[in-house]
């Protein structure tokens, strides 16, 4: 990934007319920081220890409108197109520059991952 080759994707959501634009920008790094606490303890939970229950979270933070995780856990249906724009993403997410240069030793993260989820339950309720 170059740094200003921003990768986007487009899905049609339940409710909404037109499709939306999903982007892994530094516009949803910073949304998902603000919303779930550390960004990339939310990517590392995903691509690192398989937590598939983040991953409408991070979708939901690349989105070009405001959508709920509800919404994005209805709106994607298991298809084709929908398994390979997930994949995509994922496959973005973990892609050496986000990962092979982390300061955390993955104790660190482990904890920092535990704390930041907390966060996010508390959030919930």
């Amino acid at each position: 990934m170059l740094v200003n080759e921003v990768k986007q994707y487009k899905a049609k959501i339940e409710g909404i007319e037109e499709e939306v634009t999903f982007r892994l920008d530094f516009k949803a790094l910073i949304k998902m920081h603000k919303e779930y606490g550390n960004a990339f303890i939310l990517i590392y939970a995903l691509t690192s220890n398989n937590d598939l229950s983040v991953l409408p979270k991070i979708v939901r933070c690349m989105a070009d409108v405001e959508l709920t995780e509800e919404q994005i856990i209805n709106s994607f249906e298991i298809n084709h197109q929908n398994v390979t724009m997930l994949a995509g993403i994922t496959n973005d997410l973990i892609n050496k520059e986000l990962m092979s240069d982390s300061e955390f030793k993955e104790e660190e993260f482990d904890e920092l991952l535990k704390k930041t989820l907390d966060k996010v339950k508390e959030k919930k309720d």
